[in-house]
Protein backbone atom coordinates (compact mmCIF):
# COMPACT_ATOMS: atom_id res chain seq x y z
CA UNK A 1 0.00 0.00 0.00
CA UNK A 2 1.52 3.36 -0.50
CA UNK A 3 3.00 5.36 2.29
CA UNK A 4 0.68 7.22 4.62
CA UNK A 5 0.79 10.68 5.40
CA UNK A 6 3.19 12.11 7.78
CA UNK A 7 2.90 15.57 7.68
CA UNK A 8 1.19 17.66 10.82
CA UNK A 9 -2.27 18.32 10.93
CA UNK A 10 -4.05 21.69 11.20
CA UNK A 11 -7.21 22.36 13.02
CA UNK A 12 -10.33 22.43 11.34
CA UNK A 13 -13.37 21.29 10.66
CA UNK A 14 -17.55 21.91 10.71
CA UNK A 15 -21.42 21.78 9.83
CA UNK A 16 -22.68 19.92 7.82
CA UNK A 17 -26.45 17.81 7.97
CA UNK A 18 -25.93 14.88 10.69
CA UNK A 19 -27.25 11.84 10.32
CA UNK A 20 -30.39 11.82 12.03
CA UNK A 21 -31.71 14.16 14.71
CA UNK A 22 -30.31 11.78 17.15
CA UNK A 23 -27.27 11.20 15.62
CA UNK A 24 -25.51 15.38 16.11
CA UNK A 25 -22.04 15.43 15.47
CA UNK A 26 -10.18 19.76 15.94
CA UNK A 27 -6.20 20.06 14.29
CA UNK A 28 -2.85 20.82 15.77
CA UNK A 29 -0.57 18.40 17.01
CA UNK A 30 0.43 18.06 20.43
CA UNK A 31 3.97 19.45 21.19
CA UNK A 32 6.08 15.89 20.82
CA UNK A 33 4.61 14.46 17.51
CA UNK A 34 4.67 11.28 17.22
CA UNK A 35 6.08 9.31 14.27
CA UNK A 36 6.20 5.63 13.76
CA UNK A 37 4.43 3.46 15.44
CA UNK A 38 3.43 -0.50 15.51
CA UNK A 39 0.74 -2.14 13.76
CA UNK A 40 -1.77 -4.89 15.10
CA UNK A 41 -1.18 -7.71 12.29
CA UNK A 42 -3.07 -11.06 12.16
CA UNK A 43 0.08 -13.94 11.58
CA UNK A 44 0.06 -15.61 8.64
CA UNK A 45 -1.65 -18.86 9.58
CA UNK A 46 -1.35 -22.29 7.48
CA UNK A 47 -4.56 -23.76 5.96
CA UNK A 48 -4.91 -26.91 6.72
CA UNK A 49 -5.85 -29.01 3.20
CA UNK A 50 -5.09 -28.26 -0.25
CA UNK A 51 -7.90 -25.62 -1.84
CA UNK A 52 -8.63 -24.34 -4.72
CA UNK A 53 -7.54 -20.69 -5.11
CA UNK A 54 -11.35 -19.37 -4.15
CA UNK A 55 -11.72 -21.32 -1.54
CA UNK A 56 -8.09 -20.49 -0.33
CA UNK A 57 -8.44 -16.41 -0.93
CA UNK A 58 -11.94 -17.08 1.59
CA UNK A 59 -9.94 -18.80 4.12
CA UNK A 60 -7.67 -16.68 4.06
CA UNK A 61 -9.93 -13.70 4.65
CA UNK A 62 -11.66 -15.17 7.12
CA UNK A 63 -8.41 -16.31 9.06
CA UNK A 64 -7.40 -12.26 8.73
CA UNK A 65 -10.67 -11.03 9.82
CA UNK A 66 -10.59 -13.78 13.19
CA UNK A 67 -7.66 -12.70 14.04
CA UNK A 68 -7.47 -8.98 13.19
CA UNK A 69 -6.89 -7.16 16.44
CA UNK A 70 -10.53 -5.38 17.07
CA UNK A 71 -11.77 -8.34 15.54
CA UNK A 72 -11.56 -10.03 18.26
CA UNK A 73 -14.49 -9.24 21.13
CA UNK A 74 -13.23 -8.14 24.43
CA UNK A 75 -14.92 -10.61 26.25
CA UNK A 76 -13.32 -13.21 23.71
CA UNK A 77 -11.06 -15.78 25.22
CA UNK A 78 -8.92 -15.12 22.67
CA UNK A 79 -8.44 -10.83 23.60
CA UNK A 80 -5.65 -10.78 26.02
CA UNK A 81 -3.76 -13.03 23.29
CA UNK A 82 -4.33 -10.39 20.62
CA UNK A 83 -3.17 -7.56 22.10
CA UNK A 84 0.19 -8.72 23.06
CA UNK A 85 3.49 -7.91 20.90
CA UNK A 86 3.33 -10.91 19.34
CA UNK A 87 1.00 -9.33 16.68
CA UNK A 88 3.09 -5.97 16.51
CA UNK A 89 5.30 -5.08 14.27
CA UNK A 90 7.27 -2.41 12.86
CA UNK A 91 5.25 0.76 10.99
CA UNK A 92 7.67 0.22 8.35
CA UNK A 93 5.93 -3.32 7.74
CA UNK A 94 2.74 -1.52 7.90
CA UNK A 95 3.41 0.63 5.57
CA UNK A 96 4.61 -1.21 2.96
CA UNK A 97 2.68 -4.28 3.43
CA UNK A 98 -0.55 -5.37 2.13
CA UNK A 99 -1.31 -7.36 4.99
CA UNK A 100 -2.44 -4.63 6.99
CA UNK A 101 -4.96 -4.20 4.60
CA UNK A 102 -6.77 -7.66 5.12
CA UNK A 103 -9.63 -8.96 7.17
CA UNK A 104 -12.53 -6.72 8.01
CA UNK A 105 -11.70 -3.93 10.95
CA UNK A 106 -14.74 -3.79 12.56
CA UNK A 107 -18.81 -4.66 13.17
CA UNK A 108 -20.25 -1.73 10.98
CA UNK A 109 -20.38 -3.64 7.60
CA UNK A 110 -23.91 -2.03 5.68
CA UNK A 111 -27.04 -4.80 6.45
CA UNK A 112 -26.86 -4.38 1.91
CA UNK A 113 -23.59 -5.43 1.39
CA UNK A 114 -23.83 -8.75 0.67
CA UNK A 115 -26.42 -7.77 -2.16
CA UNK A 116 -24.17 -5.21 -3.42
CA UNK A 117 -20.72 -7.60 -3.73
CA UNK A 118 -22.73 -8.11 -7.14
CA UNK A 119 -21.48 -4.42 -8.12
CA UNK A 120 -18.98 -2.98 -9.15
CA UNK A 121 -17.59 0.04 -7.46
CA UNK A 122 -19.20 2.66 -9.70
CA UNK A 123 -22.76 1.17 -10.23
CA UNK A 124 -22.87 0.58 -6.29
CA UNK A 125 -22.05 4.65 -5.91
CA UNK A 126 -24.95 5.75 -8.50
CA UNK A 127 -27.18 3.23 -6.82
CA UNK A 128 -26.85 4.97 -3.70
CA UNK A 129 -27.03 8.29 -5.13
CA UNK A 130 -29.76 7.62 -7.16
CA UNK A 131 -32.47 5.99 -4.76
CA UNK A 132 -33.66 7.51 -1.86
CA UNK A 133 -31.96 10.14 1.13
CA UNK A 134 -32.19 7.91 3.54
CA UNK A 135 -29.75 5.14 1.98
CA UNK A 136 -26.95 7.80 1.19
CA UNK A 137 -27.46 9.13 4.62
CA UNK A 138 -27.14 5.10 5.82
CA UNK A 139 -23.89 4.01 3.39
CA UNK A 140 -22.44 7.66 3.32
CA UNK A 141 -22.81 8.98 6.50
CA UNK A 142 -24.34 12.42 4.68
CA UNK A 143 -27.19 13.60 2.56
CA UNK A 144 -27.06 13.79 -1.01
CA UNK A 145 -26.96 17.27 -1.56
CA UNK A 146 -23.73 17.19 1.17
CA UNK A 147 -22.23 14.61 -1.01
CA UNK A 148 -22.32 16.57 -4.59
CA UNK A 149 -21.47 19.71 -3.11
CA UNK A 150 -18.05 18.07 -1.09
CA UNK A 151 -16.94 16.72 -4.66
CA UNK A 152 -17.11 19.61 -5.92
CA UNK A 153 -15.64 22.05 -3.77
CA UNK A 154 -12.81 19.28 -3.70
CA UNK A 155 -12.85 19.00 -7.34
CA UNK A 156 -13.54 22.99 -7.90
CA UNK A 157 -9.86 23.07 -5.78
CA UNK A 158 -8.22 20.42 -7.80
CA UNK A 159 -7.63 18.79 -5.08
CA UNK A 160 -9.02 15.74 -6.43
CA UNK A 161 -9.96 14.85 -10.07
CA UNK A 162 -11.14 12.17 -12.25
CA UNK A 163 -8.86 9.25 -13.09
CA UNK A 164 -9.28 6.72 -15.72
CA UNK A 165 -10.58 3.92 -13.93
CA UNK A 166 -12.50 5.76 -10.74
CA UNK A 167 -14.78 9.32 -10.67
CA UNK A 168 -14.47 11.73 -7.46
CA UNK A 169 -17.75 10.34 -6.25
CA UNK A 170 -16.50 7.20 -5.62
CA UNK A 171 -12.93 8.11 -4.12
CA UNK A 172 -14.96 10.02 -1.73
CA UNK A 173 -16.99 7.08 -0.89
CA UNK A 174 -14.13 4.95 -0.40
CA UNK A 175 -12.93 7.08 1.89
CA UNK A 176 -16.89 7.72 3.91
CA UNK A 177 -17.14 3.36 3.82
CA UNK A 178 -14.03 3.10 5.82
CA UNK A 179 -14.67 5.52 8.06
CA UNK A 180 -18.72 5.28 8.54
CA UNK A 181 -18.49 1.85 8.69
CA UNK A 182 -14.91 1.38 10.87
CA UNK A 183 -14.12 -1.18 7.93
CA UNK A 184 -10.59 -2.56 6.83
CA UNK A 185 -9.27 -2.49 3.14
CA UNK A 186 -10.07 -5.59 2.27
CA UNK A 187 -14.01 -5.12 3.22
CA UNK A 188 -14.00 -2.02 1.03
CA UNK A 189 -11.85 -3.94 -2.11
CA UNK A 190 -14.82 -6.79 -2.02
CA UNK A 191 -17.50 -3.75 -2.75
CA UNK A 192 -15.89 -1.68 -4.75
CA UNK A 193 -13.16 -4.60 -6.64
CA UNK A 194 -10.12 -2.40 -6.62
CA UNK A 195 -6.92 -3.79 -5.33
CA UNK A 196 -6.18 -2.85 -1.63
CA UNK A 197 -2.85 -0.33 -3.33
CA UNK A 198 -6.08 1.70 -4.99
CA UNK A 199 -8.54 1.80 -1.98
CA UNK A 200 -5.73 2.92 0.21
CA UNK A 201 -4.41 5.74 -2.47
CA UNK A 202 -7.60 7.17 -2.52
CA UNK A 203 -8.32 7.46 1.33
CA UNK A 204 -5.45 9.28 1.61
CA UNK A 205 -6.03 11.36 -1.31
CA UNK A 206 -9.69 11.85 -0.07
CA UNK A 207 -8.16 12.32 3.63
CA UNK A 208 -5.42 14.98 2.76
CA UNK A 209 -8.13 17.18 0.52
CA UNK A 210 -10.18 17.23 3.06
CA UNK A 211 -7.57 18.17 5.39
CA UNK A 212 -6.84 20.94 2.88
CA UNK A 213 -9.73 22.91 2.92
CA UNK A 214 -10.35 22.38 6.74
CA UNK A 215 -9.94 25.36 8.12
CA UNK A 216 -12.65 26.63 6.64
CA UNK A 217 -15.58 24.55 7.56
CA UNK A 218 -14.99 26.09 11.34
CA UNK A 219 -16.67 29.14 11.71
CA UNK A 220 -15.98 31.12 14.79
CA UNK A 221 -18.72 32.30 16.87
CA UNK A 222 -21.16 35.46 15.79
CA UNK A 223 -22.21 38.57 17.76
CA UNK A 224 -25.90 37.48 18.11
CA UNK A 225 -27.32 35.92 21.56
CA UNK A 226 -27.37 31.94 20.59
CA UNK A 227 -31.40 31.21 20.33
CA UNK A 228 -30.77 28.24 22.47
CA UNK A 229 -30.38 30.79 25.35
CA UNK A 230 -32.16 34.13 24.07
CA UNK A 231 -35.67 31.65 23.76
CA UNK A 232 -35.28 29.98 27.03
CA UNK A 233 -36.09 31.92 30.53
CA UNK A 234 -33.75 29.35 32.56
CA UNK A 235 -30.73 30.98 30.29
CA UNK A 236 -31.75 34.59 29.42
CA UNK A 237 -30.40 37.07 30.30
CA UNK A 238 -27.41 35.43 32.60
CA UNK A 239 -25.49 33.49 30.11
CA UNK A 240 -26.21 36.05 26.67
CA UNK A 241 -22.19 36.58 26.62
CA UNK A 242 -22.07 32.80 26.15
CA UNK A 243 -20.81 31.49 22.58
CA UNK A 244 -20.49 27.98 23.40
CA UNK A 245 -18.51 25.04 25.27
CA UNK A 246 -14.92 23.83 25.08
CA UNK A 247 -14.66 20.24 26.52
CA UNK A 248 -12.33 17.04 25.84
CA UNK A 249 -12.40 13.83 24.21
CA UNK A 250 -10.33 10.81 24.87
CA UNK A 251 -10.09 8.92 21.16
CA UNK A 252 -7.89 5.49 20.99
CA UNK A 253 -4.60 5.62 19.03
CA UNK A 254 -2.12 3.04 18.12
CA UNK A 255 1.52 3.58 18.80
CA UNK A 256 4.55 1.49 19.26
CA UNK A 257 5.48 0.04 22.55
CA UNK A 258 8.31 2.30 23.21
CA UNK A 259 5.80 5.68 22.35
CA UNK A 260 2.96 4.50 24.66
CA UNK A 261 4.09 5.99 27.76
CA UNK A 262 2.78 9.46 27.23
CA UNK A 263 -0.05 8.34 25.20
CA UNK A 264 -1.89 6.31 28.23
CA UNK A 265 -4.45 8.27 29.95
CA UNK A 266 -5.24 8.14 33.63
CA UNK A 267 -7.67 4.77 32.58
CA UNK A 268 -4.78 3.07 31.63
CA UNK A 269 -5.82 3.37 27.38
CA UNK A 270 -3.83 4.74 24.55
CA UNK A 271 -5.66 7.54 23.59
CA UNK A 272 -5.04 11.23 22.20
CA UNK A 273 -6.61 14.02 23.94
CA UNK A 274 -8.86 16.06 21.20
CA UNK A 275 -10.10 19.28 22.24
CA UNK A 276 -13.25 21.14 20.69
CA UNK A 277 -15.19 23.97 21.31
CA UNK A 278 -18.56 24.07 19.71
CA UNK A 279 -22.13 26.05 19.55
CA UNK A 280 -25.48 24.93 21.06
CA UNK A 281 -26.54 23.94 17.92
CA UNK A 282 -23.80 21.19 17.86
CA UNK A 283 -21.57 22.88 15.23
CA UNK A 284 -17.43 22.99 15.86
CA UNK A 285 -16.26 26.08 16.23
CA UNK A 286 -12.73 25.10 16.81
CA UNK A 287 -10.56 21.43 17.25
CA UNK A 288 -7.14 20.96 18.38
CA UNK A 289 -6.23 16.71 18.09
CA UNK A 290 -3.03 15.09 18.59
CA UNK A 291 -1.75 15.60 22.31
CA UNK A 292 -1.19 12.46 24.18
CA UNK A 293 -3.71 11.00 26.90
CA UNK A 294 -1.64 11.33 29.71
CA UNK A 295 -2.01 15.39 28.72
CA UNK A 296 -4.08 17.22 31.32
CA UNK A 297 -7.36 19.10 29.55
CA UNK A 298 -6.24 22.22 31.00
CA UNK A 299 -2.52 21.43 29.32
CA UNK A 300 -4.39 21.02 26.48
CA UNK A 301 -6.37 23.99 26.44
CA UNK A 302 -3.60 26.35 27.32
CA UNK A 303 -1.78 25.27 23.95
CA UNK A 304 -4.72 26.00 21.91
CA UNK A 305 -4.73 29.46 23.33
CA UNK A 306 -1.35 30.04 22.93
CA UNK A 307 -0.47 28.14 19.58
CA UNK A 308 -0.54 30.20 15.94
CA UNK A 309 -4.48 28.75 14.65
CA UNK A 310 -5.67 29.70 18.21
CA UNK A 311 -8.60 29.25 19.76
CA UNK A 312 -10.63 33.03 19.89
CA UNK A 313 -12.83 33.82 21.96
CA UNK A 314 -15.10 37.04 20.93
CA UNK A 315 -13.88 40.06 23.60
CA UNK A 316 -16.50 40.40 26.57
CA UNK A 317 -17.87 36.66 25.72
CA UNK A 318 -17.22 33.27 27.06
CA UNK A 319 -17.30 29.69 26.74
CA UNK A 320 -19.38 26.76 29.07
CA UNK A 321 -16.23 24.70 30.72
CA UNK A 322 -16.32 21.67 33.31
CA UNK A 323 -14.40 21.69 36.94
CA UNK A 324 -11.64 20.00 34.91
CA UNK A 325 -10.91 23.30 33.96
CA UNK A 326 -10.31 26.58 35.55
CA UNK A 327 -12.06 29.88 35.49
CA UNK A 328 -10.74 32.56 33.84
CA UNK A 329 -11.16 35.39 31.24
CA UNK A 330 -13.50 33.83 28.57
CA UNK A 331 -13.94 30.39 30.00
CA UNK A 332 -16.29 29.62 33.14
CA UNK A 333 -16.41 26.62 35.20
CA UNK A 334 -18.95 25.46 37.90
CA UNK A 335 -18.82 26.19 40.90
CA UNK A 336 -16.58 23.69 43.55
CA UNK A 337 -18.05 21.77 46.11
CA UNK A 338 -21.24 22.04 44.55
CA UNK A 339 -23.96 19.68 43.04
CA UNK A 340 -23.39 19.66 39.48
CA UNK A 341 -24.26 16.92 36.67
CA UNK A 342 -27.64 15.44 36.86
CA UNK A 343 -26.58 12.20 38.64
CA UNK A 344 -26.18 15.02 41.98
CA UNK A 345 -29.72 16.82 41.01
CA UNK A 346 -32.11 13.70 41.79
CA UNK A 347 -35.74 14.24 40.87
CA UNK A 348 -37.74 16.15 43.29
CA UNK A 349 -34.37 17.91 44.42
CA UNK A 350 -35.02 21.39 45.63
CA UNK A 351 -32.25 23.60 44.88
CA UNK A 352 -30.88 25.04 47.73
CA UNK A 353 -28.98 28.41 46.77
CA UNK A 354 -27.84 30.48 43.66
CA UNK A 355 -24.64 28.80 43.24
CA UNK A 356 -26.61 25.10 42.73
CA UNK A 357 -29.40 26.90 40.39
CA UNK A 358 -26.48 28.02 38.57
CA UNK A 359 -24.12 24.68 38.52
CA UNK A 360 -27.43 22.86 37.43
CA UNK A 361 -28.03 25.36 34.13
CA UNK A 362 -24.37 25.57 33.85
CA UNK A 363 -24.42 22.02 33.07
CA UNK A 364 -27.73 21.82 31.01
CA UNK A 365 -25.63 23.75 28.33
CA UNK A 366 -22.69 22.58 28.83
CA UNK A 367 -24.10 19.27 27.91
CA UNK A 368 -23.92 20.35 24.47
CA UNK A 369 -20.55 18.68 23.75
CA UNK A 370 -21.62 15.36 25.50
CA UNK A 371 -24.02 15.25 22.56
CA UNK A 372 -21.68 16.49 19.69
CA UNK A 373 -19.06 14.05 21.08
CA UNK A 374 -21.50 11.21 21.11
CA UNK A 375 -23.34 11.77 17.77
CA UNK A 376 -19.65 12.09 16.37
CA UNK A 377 -18.57 8.31 17.35
CA UNK A 378 -22.23 7.03 16.39
CA UNK A 379 -21.56 8.54 13.08
CA UNK A 380 -17.83 7.67 12.70
CA UNK A 381 -17.55 4.58 14.79
CA UNK A 382 -13.99 4.65 13.66
CA UNK A 383 -13.25 7.16 16.38
CA UNK A 384 -14.26 4.20 18.97
CA UNK A 385 -11.02 2.33 18.28
CA UNK A 386 -7.71 2.59 17.15
CA UNK A 387 -7.24 2.10 13.59
CA UNK A 388 -3.99 1.04 12.21
CA UNK A 389 -2.38 3.96 10.41
CA UNK A 390 0.44 6.24 11.33
CA UNK A 391 -0.02 8.49 14.07
CA UNK A 392 0.03 11.78 11.98
CA UNK A 393 -3.03 10.31 9.58
CA UNK A 394 -5.07 8.88 12.87
CA UNK A 395 -4.77 12.58 14.38
CA UNK A 396 -6.31 13.24 10.62
CA UNK A 397 -8.62 10.68 10.31
CA UNK A 398 -10.57 12.21 13.67
CA UNK A 399 -10.11 16.04 12.23
CA UNK A 400 -11.13 14.89 8.83
CA UNK A 401 -14.42 13.08 10.28
CA UNK A 402 -15.21 16.26 12.21
CA UNK A 403 -14.77 18.84 9.42
CA UNK A 404 -17.25 16.49 7.27
CA UNK A 405 -19.79 16.09 9.93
Amino acid sequence: MDDMPNENGSKTLNNKPFLRSDQKPPIGGGDGGQTLHSANLPLPLPLPLPLSAAAAATAITFLSAITSFNFVSRNHPLHHLVQTPLFSVASFFMESSDDENDGIYGNFMPKELGHNLALNGMKFVDEVLNGQSERCLENFRMDKSVFYKLCDILQGRGLLRHTNRIKIEEQLAIFLFIVGHNLRTRAVQELFRYSGETISRHFNNVLNAIMTISLEFFQPPGSDVPPEISQDHRFYPYFKDCVGAVDGIHVPVMVGVDEQGPFRNKNGLLSQNVLAACSFDLKFHYVLAGWEGSASDLRVLNSALTRRNKLQVPEGRYYLVDSKYASMPGFIAPYLGVPYNSDEFPGGYHLQDAKELFNQRHFLLRNATDRIFGALKERFPILMSAPPYPLQTQVKIGSGNMCIA
